[in-house]
């Protein structure tokens, strides 16, 4: 699965492991590229966990460039 893409469409969760599941699951099964997958980190947060996760997402419930927000704790 290609892991660059122009969607506003992003899928939040809580680390690495749960990224490469998540692409590997979309590869898998042949899901069409239409998201970002995100981990804390990635939007700016000094590490991946749970708690970074929540507060990212609140910050990028009120950003305005995305269609769709989605979380995987």
């Amino acid at each position: 699965m290609k892991r660059t893409t122009t969607t506003t469409a992003y899928l939040l969760v809580e680390g690495n492991d749960d990224l490469h599941v998540v692409y590997a699951l979309c590869e898998k099964h042949n899901l069409p590229e239409n998201f970002v997958v995100r981990t804390p980190k990635s939007m700016g947060a000094t590490a991946d966990n749970a708690d970074n996760l929540l507060a990212v997402f609140a910050t990028q419930l009120l950003a305005d460039d995305q269609t769709a927000v989605g979380i995987i704790l």
